[in-house]
């Protein structure tokens, strides 16, 4: 998925707090939104496999993705040009795709798959999606414990101050 060791990167990330890992998904939504009438809702649930682990779901009516491609490339960001932006450093999401399982990115009018086998080999895949939407979905299966790890997210976003006439709903 990524151009540098994904181990190597899902080791430095592995002991930073969920929350802080999902704060960067919002921060990208926030980056993404227009001037007004923005939204961004963020929804964890258990996965119910055996396997186990949290599903995070992060939903925006920003801007989208052009390039599904830069996804995977770790310091590629689109918001260089402005220091009015949240993430400049094009690592948030990336943080939080190298620790995943699976993870799908839908924007415009394509979805992103990137998928890791049971042998742990890293699948990336871009395919049509099913239909054309404005703003980016992101779904990820982490995994974190969800009993711990959800009530951690909702604490932290309840002292989250989003930028006024922002709908946030976590």
């Amino acid at each position: 998925w990524l151009a540098v060791s994904t181990d190597g990167f899902a080791e430095q990330n592995a002991a930073r707090p969920a929350e802080h890992l999902v704060k960067e998904l919002v921060q990208n939504g926030l980056d993404a939104l227009p001037q007004a009438d923005g939204e961004i809702q963020v929804t964890c649930e258990a996965n119910d496999s055996p396997a186990g682990g949290t599903w995070v779901f992060c939903t925006d009516n920003g801007c989208g993705i052009d390039d599904m491609d830069h996804l995977r490339t770790i310091f590629w960001t689109s918001k260089q040009d402005s220091h009015l932006k949240r993430g400049r450093m094009g690592r948030g999401f990336k943080e939080m795709l190298c620790l995943c399982s699976h993870c799908e990115v839908t924007s415009k009018n394509q979805t992103a798959v990137f998928h890791k086998s049971n042998s742990g080999k890293r699948f990336f895949t871009v395919e049509p999606a099913e239909e054309t939407t404005l703003g980016t979905t992101i779904s990820m299966l982490m995994p974190w414990n969800h009993e711990e790890t959800i009530s951690k997210i909702e604490n932290y976003f309840e002292t989250f101050l989003p930028p006024e006439k922002v709908k946030f709903v976590v």
